[in-house]
């Protein structure tokens, strides 16, 4: 079993890694050493990739610039990254004005027309006194603004700014040049800062109940259980374009019915023993992962991998036994096995979906491991794994 487990993520990582390098070219555009602009399509590629390089594509030919190559380069009604800010680096633009913002990595960059470029970091640093020492957050950066924007009275104080975040920086750099009467560009003025999914998710499910037996006591008790049933579930998600598109934080809620049933003969040659055992659960599962998405032309890829918690809304399990000796039958009957009310455990999934406007449809396979023993003892073990395939259907909420 944890051979599949190891395999079924191996797997799982391989299309990670395949996935993460995969090309995603949007319509675009190139600014030479020279000054030219030339258009066709750019990779939108992770922000990592897309500060080391931009990989071009024109008349089917793809050409891969670095920062001394290019002035910038955007992908229209997106980003813009320009190579005038850092050495060997390009550097994304978030507001262009005569007060202008940039970002790398997790540094911001200002300048205003023409002169100098400030970086805007916030480090800690260890401050000892009288004999103790503490952390303190670098807020130079506040001087910093504040002296770039002291030729214009705003209506936003600094102090609303606790730490340095894209979001804040950029209202403040915006409204200083609305107040000096600046025209300014924001590239990602298209891009809401989060985007928000609801949906269902009906399945089906083959369930797989198995049992390690370290007792005699419990020998009635098969290896294994199958059970095949279907549940209904709802899914929201969320994701912050603005930070990454491909990444979103998926949560669920799922509930579902299950019944187990196997027999157990056990032959002692002067007796025999048959035991028929039943498990029956109502279960309220909560899934959360994150989800990596691939979109191509029509159809979007995406990998699931989180954890899960399952409630046990209800459980049963029943014994039913005949001891055959000679001519005579013994029969009994009763509760099989003291069971939990609850597990944990990790799952893992893919799948694709296609957008129908308003509503996305798509299919995914998910396959939840158990790392919880259901049995309150170390005399038996049992653990529920489960493979779902379930149909999603769901629409963004912004």
């Amino acid at each position: 079993m944890k051979k599949n487990v190891l395999l079924l993520f191996v797997f799982l990582f391989l299309i990670i890694s395949k996935v993460a390098a995969q090309s995603d070219f949007k319509e675009g555009f190139i600014i030479t050493i020279s000054k030219d602009t030339l258009y066709g399509t750019i990779d939108d590629r992770a922000n990592a990739f897309n500060y080391k390089s931009c990989r071009f594509s024109k008349d089917g030919k793809v050409t891969e610039f670095t920062p001394d190559e290019l002035l910038g380069y955007g992908i229209a009604g997106e980003n813009f990254f320009t190579s005038q800010i850092m050495e060997d680096a390009f550097v994304e633009v978030l507001v262009q004005g005569e007060l202008s913002l940039f970002m790398h990595e997790f540094m911001f960059f200002v300048q205003k027309s023409g002169g100098e470029v400030y970086t805007l970091s916030s480090n800690e640093r260890e401050i000892k006194k009288e004999g103790y020492s503490y952390l303190k957050k670098d807020v130079k950066w506040k001087g910093v603004l504040s002296y770039l924007i002291s030729d214009c009275k705003l209506d936003f104080r600094l102090d609303q700014i606790k730490n340095l975040n894209e979001k804040a920086l950029t209202q403040l750099v915006l409204r200083y040049n609305e107040c000096v009467g600046a025209n300014a560009v924001i590239y990602k003025v298209k891009k809401p800062w989060i985007k928000a999914e609801l949906g269902i998710i009906p399945a089906v499910t083959h369930t797989t109940l198995r049992t390690v037996v370290l007792d005699d006591r419990y020998a009635y008790l098969a290896d294994q259980y199958s059970s095949i049933d279907p549940s209904v579930g709802a899914l929201f998600a969320i994701n912050f374009p603005r930070i990454g598109e491909r990444i979103a934080f998926q949560t669920e809620v799922h509930y579902f019915k299950s019944s187990f049933a196997s027999s157990v003969v056990i032959d002692e040659s002067f007796r025999q023993h048959y035991h028929d055992t039943f498990f029956d659960f109502t279960t309220l599962s909560v899934p959360v992962a994150l989800r990596y998405s691939f979109t191509g032309r029509n159809n979007t890829f995406f990998i699931n991998a989180g954890g899960y918690f399952n409630h046990y809304l209800q459980t049963s399990t029943w014994l039913e036994s005949e001891i055959v000796y000679e001519h005579t039958v013994l029969k009994s009957e009763g509760v099989a096995l003291e069971l939990k009310d609850s597990e944990f455990g990790f799952w893992g999934g893919l799948g694709l979906f296609r957008s129908f406007r308003p509503l996305s449809v798509g299919v995914t396979a998910r396959y939840f491991h158990s790392t919880t023993n259901l049995h309150p003892s170390h005399l038996v073990s049992v653990d529920i794994n489960r493979l779902s395939l379930a149909l999603m259907l769901f629409r963004k909420l912004n």
